[in-house]
């Protein structure tokens, strides 16, 4: 197996055969693991109901327990308008959500693999890249739930093809394409922000233009990216007064979420598969992590631009649009998590890090070939080289592979529907007329289709502040109880939930370890 094949032979193999194949592969292994249904979080329920209400007519908004709508302010709307559009068939919008996915997943392998190819025009490369697409667990898995990421992936590696086409074309026609993308995936995810930073970087540092064109390109690409997204949001401020449901506050990233965000980028490079301690996992991945791109830049830029610019370009657009992306990317992350975002959950880091997956693998293909081309390197080298590769695939199988053979425990809440029976037949229960009130409204939605309020709240997480209508909201859930409504509290209780449940004068109806039932005590005595 070589991995550097001569000028004359690359073009006779079938690469776009073999990858498309992946493709397909990967698409068919969607649909088998979310044979019992797609995954699905709190953040899927806010989905699929703006898809929901996208069909009724009102707009981009959610459903409260009572059957109130409400704007939602704290997510883009690309995402649920996809939904919504594919909705028109009239299947149901889980079901929607998983073909589109599995799609998106096949989609996402082929982009990989064009990439690749259209930089190394070599076989081996590219089908490594898209087999370390379809075999890494974290892609498998959350191309397998309703969320964002699928759709974000594909409208970046969209984006990156079209910056690259116009670096090297320099069609304007293409960079309004490059630009209508951006701002679909900047209203898929809000991070895609960090897309029109990267790309505008791209252009005037690869540009073959003058530098006046350059200027004038980056302002049109921001221009066309970031319009639609200033309207969105001065729509939110207008319907709702807020425009991504978040306040500026500064909260350094907490110990155990940098942890966890290392963790997850660590397992690309020395995958769980090998048992190693976190710590020598960490510093081997730092290692590759940071080596092969300072490698890279450092010849790139001590040699170029070069007598022969064109050449010259060639051999670096690609790589540096990635390294750029990648860069930006994450910088956007850390500031969303320091200044915006200050709930960032344990489990979020290995989906937030998807889209700096494929780009990393994409790079990585490309440097790693472009490298052991210019030192001619000898065949055994390039043979070790590759059969690395294909061993550190060979190791993300383990966990994909039982993901696709027990999904159950990985799917979020739709596993939890065929693992709590009996907290679903008893939420079935609740006569329609009566609202239910919940710590976990979205699961409720999940579980049996139906909305719910969420229970009293004191100290807002978003906020990092204690809410001043406190009493307000006890009141208000106290008259909804005594008018028919049942609270359902999920799992353990925290403080704040015993607090609620001080406050509220409640009686218990059913308790299990997965869930604990009340109604209104005065409802009872009656």
């Amino acid at each position: 197996m070589a991995v550097v094949e001569s000028e004359g032979n690359r073009e006779r193999h079938p690469w776009l055969f073999w990858v498309s194949l992946l493709a397909l592969v990967g698409a068919a292994v969607i649909f088998l693991v979310t044979r019992y249904g797609p995954g699905a979080s709190g953040d899927s329920a806010y989905y699929v109901m703006g898809a929901d209400n996208l069909l009724e007519g009102n707009g981009f908004s959610r459903t409260s327990g009572g059957g109130e709508v409400k704007p939602i302010t704290g997510f883009p709307p690309s995402f649920s308008a996809a939904l919504a559009l594919l909705g028109l068939t009239g299947l149901d919008l889980f079901q929607v959500a998983r073909t589109m996915n599995a799609a998106l997943f096949g989609a996402n392998i082929l982009l990989v693999g064009i990439l690749v190819h259209r930089y190394t025009r070599s076989i081996w490369p590219t089908l490594l890249a898209a087999l370390a697409t379809l075999a890494a667990q974290d892609m498998v898995g959350f191309h397998a739930w309703v969320m964002s990421e699928p759709l974000y992936i594909f409208l970046t590696l969209s984006g990156i093809l079209g910056i690259v086409v116009y670096i090297e074309s320099g069609r304007l026609s293409v960079l309004v394409g490059v630009g209508l993308c951006l701002a679909a995936a900047t209203l898929t995810r809000y991070v895609g922000l960090a897309l029109v930073l990267s790309f505008a970087l791209a252009i005037l540092w690869l540009s073959q233009t003058r530098w006046l064109r350059r200027l004038f390109d980056c302002a049109l690409l921001a221009g066309i990216s970031l319009t639609p997204v200033y309207l969105w949001l001065r729509w939110n401020v207008a319907v709702a007064g807020t425009g991504v449901n978040r306040e500026v506050i500064y909260h350094p990233m907490r110990p155990e979420l940098i942890r966890a965000f290392l963790s997850a980028a660590s397992s690309w490079f020395v995958p769980d598969a090998l048992g190693l301690p976190l710590i020598l996992r960490g510093a081997i991945s730092l290692v590759l992590a940071l080596t092969i791109p300072a490698v890279f830049a450092i010849r790139s830029l001590r040699g170029g631009p070069p007598k022969n610019e064109e050449g010259w370009r060639k051999k670096n657009i690609v790589p540096w649009i990635l390294l750029l992306t990648i860069v930006s990317y994450l910088a956007v992350l850390v500031v969303n998590s320091t200044f915006l975002d200050a709930g960032t959950t344990l489990s979020a880091p290995p989906r937030y890090l998807l889209p700096v997956y494929a780009a990393t693998v994409i790079f990585f293909a490309c440097v790693i070939f472009r490298l052991l081309e210019e030192v001619s390197a000898q065949r055994v080298v390039r043979f070790g080289v590759g059969l690395a590769g294909l061993a550190l695939v060979g190791m993300y199988l383990p966990g994909t592979i039982e993901i696709v053979r027990d999904p159950i425990p990985e799917i979020g809440y739709t596993g939890l529907r065929h693992t709590m029976p009996e907290v679903v037949s008893r939420l079935e229960e609740v006569a329609a007329v009566d609202p239910i009130i919940s710590n976990n409204p979205e699961l409720v939605f999940i579980l049996i289709g139906r909305p719910a309020y969420m229970r009293p709240i004191q100290f807002d997480a978003y906020q990092l502040a204690y809410r001043e209508d406190f009493e307000k909201q006890v009141t208000d859930a106290q008259t909804k109880l005594d008018q028919g409504a049942v609270l359902v509290l999920f799992g353990a209780l925290d403080s704040e939930e015993k607090l609620v449940l001080d406050a509220l004068h409640v009686t218990m109806t059913y308790t299990s370890s997965l869930a604990t039932f009340y109604e209104s005590a005065e409802a009872e005595n009656d």
